[in-house]
């Protein structure tokens, strides 16, 4: 038996292609040497030190570009997934802050100031309240949070139950506490806000409820103060 090779006297063997040196591979020969020249004389057949780096450096030309393609393929395939997933991510925040504008758009008009609602011509003689309820029981509006539904985060969903649910019991309640109704659902509309904005990528913001209520809501810091 005659190992390819053997019949050459020079110790430094080179193939075309190959990227693995004599120099990386002296140290595992001489293991590979000293525990394999006992069955190798047992068999009769010729063994010495050049043959294994020899071998080794023809396995080291197979196994290189091989192990290349594999990693290779596996970065391509792992570089695809991550652009794919930034793309869909892009297009739903896009899609995300559509459906936001709609269904904070009644509340926008409850909580506007009366000198706002009527520096409006259009507006003139009409009740923001009526209309921005009107505006919430739409059918057009409840398409909108069925979207909201489905895409909106998780904070955001529960926020806008809680809200709605507030509402909704507003509306069958005709107790005289006007003014606690209207900070508690001033309170539900800054947590539905605080939650748009953790969604759009501010997760560690400073800011709280209130906070996101002061720039339209000219009460916003008094009903801070007095909530318990």
């Amino acid at each position: 038996m005659e190992f390819w090779g053997s019949d050459r006297k020079t110790k430094s063997p080179a193939l075309c292609g190959v990227f693995l040196h004599k120099n990386h591979l002296t140290t595992f020969s001489h293991l590979l040497f000293s525990h394999s020249q006992k069955a190798a004389n047992s068999l009769g057949t010729p063994m010495n030190e050049s043959t294994w780096v020899t071998y080794l450096t023809a396995i080291g030309a197979i196994a290189t570009p091989l192990l290349l393609a594999i990693f290779g393929g596996i970065g391509w395939r792992f570089r695809t997934h991550l652009e794919r997933k930034l793309e869909l991510e892009n297009k739903l925040r896009d899609h995300r802050i559509e459906i936001y504008n709609q269904i904070l758009e009644p509340f926008i008009v409850i909580f506007m100031t009366d000198a706002a609602w009527q520096m409006d011509p259009k507006n003139k003689g009409k009740d923001k309240f009526k209309i921005g309820v009107a505006q919430a029981l739409s059918l057009e509006y409840r398409k909108q949070a069925f979207r909201l539904a489905l895409v909106g985060s998780d904070g955001v969903v529960k926020a806008y139950n809680d809200l709605m649910q507030s509402f909704y019991n507003s509306e069958d309640d005709n107790s005289s506490a006007t003014e606690e109704k209207a900070k508690n659902m001033i309170s539900l509309v800054g947590k539905l806000l605080l939650e748009i904005r953790k969604s759009m990528g501010n997760e560690s913001t400073d800011l709280d409820k209130w906070s996101m209520l002061e720039w339209f809501i000219s009460d916003a810091r008094k009903y801070r103060n007095t909530a318990v």
